[in-house]
Order: C-alpha cells, then sequence, then structure tokens
C-alpha cells in the first residue's frame, strides 16, 4: 500500500505545517489510489481526526476537506462513517471529539449523498 504507518506518523509531527502540507498531498492522490484507496485511508483517518483539533485552522480546513474528498469516492461510506464515530465523536481526548463533533456538518453533507 502507499501509505504506511511510518507515513501517517508525519500527519503528527510537531511541525505543523509539514502536517498541513501533507494533508493536502494526501488530498491530492486520492483519486490515484483506486482499489487501495480505503486501505489506505484505515491508517490515515485517525491521524486526520485528531489534527482537526490540533488548534491550527488551515490544518483543520485541510483536514475536514480530506474527509469531505474521501467520502465522496470511498467505497465503504460505512467505513468512514465508523471512523468518524470512532475516532472522533467517542475519541478519548474531548477536544478532538468537541471538533469533530462541530464540524459534522462539513464532514456529513458527502457522506448523506
Amino acid at each position: 500500500a502507499v501509505v504506511s504507518t511510518q507515513s501517517t506518523g508525519i500527519l503528527q509531527d510537531d511541525d505543523l505545517l509539514l502536517r498541513t502540507k501533507c494533508t493536502k498531498l494526501v488530498c491530492d492522490i486520492l483519486p490515484k489510489l483506486g482499489s487501495d484507496l480505503d486501505t489506505c485511508m484505515s491508517f490515515v483517518m485517525p491521524n486526520i481526526m485528531s489534527n482537526m483539533a490540533a488548534g491550527n485552522l488551515v490544518l483543520k480546513r485541510e483536514s475536514i476537506k480530506l474527509v469531505r474528498c474521501f467520502s465522496g469516492i470511498t467505497s465503504s461510506t460505512n467505513q468512514l462513517v465508523r471512523c468518524i464515530i470512532w475516532e472522533g465523536i467517542d475519541n478519548k481526548d474531548a477536544t478532538i471529539a468537541k471538533e469533530v463533533i462541530l464540524n459534522l456538518t462539513k464532514l456529513i453533507p458527502n457522506i448523506l449523498q
């Protein structure tokens, strides 16, 4: 798979600019992942959920954009919804849970289509 656990660690790096650029890169390559899309994103989504609470507006915006892009092309909407619930809403970190809940309306429109 294109995405590995090592590369997803970059999405939690201390350098917020690096995290933002990597989030943009993942969004750009999503359509090219083909049948590996859902598997690759299963590694990435937990980090994307936590990046919504990073306190950096640009990173938060890019994370939301990535989820919206993914929701438009995933073959497993159920997997995405489970991830939003488990890694976001039910996250033991209250800040992450709060940010995901506050941004649900931005995440859900593509999921409901």
